[in-house]
């Protein structure tokens, strides 16, 4: 089960959530000192644990510290089609808000470290600070204009080109929101990516033997590396981006001031 512990000092959530925040306005840091500051609950999941369970759970929120999750659901036939995929600074459950249940299960990808904000506290929160309410619901239509992006790609594209779009896809928000493997730059072309083949066939519509084989042909006409088992290293970006039509929505949004 998890841990918690009470914790009302601003440290966990305000790394993370200024990096990601910093990308899409001209945030200050005392703006992050409040999104911080909320009460919550400082708590540490084991990763394949479930952090949300619409069917069983009260309706819950949370800020990543540290780790990766992913929200899903089951279909008819039995399968998983995964959604979202959490990175730290991301917010679990706030376009939830509105409904009385989460409304997709989440679960830890990797060991995960958790801001739990009460739902009363962050709509109170969100109802007092205009000014960040803003940023957050952009962040929160960003994120979904990248996984509109990606069911599209998987609704009409062939395997080698969903595997490119959802590479591209993973070192672009990387970029913005963690940081990189042995502290390469922000324009890095190395990345982490903690998924096991299982996950990543669910995220983009396909079998894990058949992401491995795809991965396999990537590595083999040098457009990628992997250094290591969840370490990628592109060699050829424009490659990727012509065979799948990636756009690169981090970098094409309208700053907010």
């Amino acid at each position: 089960m998890p841990t918690t512990r009470q914790n009302f000092t601003p440290t966990i959530v305000e790394p993370a959530s200024f990096r990601k925040l910093a990308s899409l306005s001209d945030i200050s840091r005392e703006d992050l000192q409040a999104l911080s500051s909320i009460p919550f609950n400082d708590l540490t999941i084991s990763r394949n644990r479930s952090l949300v369970d619409p069917l069983n759970d009260p309706l819950k929120c949370f800020i990543i510290a540290t780790g990766w999750a992913y929200s899903f659901a089951v279909m008819p036939n039995g399968r998983r089609q995964v959604f979202q995929i959490y990175q730290e600074g991301d917010v679990i459950g706030f376009e939830d808000l509105m409904f009385k249940k989460n409304v997709f299960p989440v679960t830890a990808i990797t060991n995960c470290r958790l801001a739990n904000i009460s739902t009363d506290q962050m709509r109170s929160f969100l109802a007092r600070n205009v000014r960040l309410s803003s940023y957050l619901y952009a962040m929160n239509n960003l994120n979904h204009v990248v996984l509109m992006d990606r069911m599209q790609v998987i609704a009409r594209l062939e395997p080698k080109p969903r595997m490119a779009h959802f590479l591209m896809e993973i070192m672009s928000r990387t970029r913005v929101t963690s940081d990189f493997h042995n502290g390469r730059k922000a324009d890095s072309m190395v990345f982490n990516l903690p998924m096991r083949q299982g996950l990543v066939a669910d995220c983009i519509g396909m079998s894990a033997v058949h992401v491995s084989r795809t991965l396999s042909w990537f590595v083999d006409e040098k457009i990628i590396s992997r250094p290591a088992r969840h370490i990628f290293e592109v060699h050829d970006e424009q490659r990727m981006m012509e065979m799948s039509g990636f756009r690169n929505r981090y970098e094409t949004i309208t700053r907010m001031g």
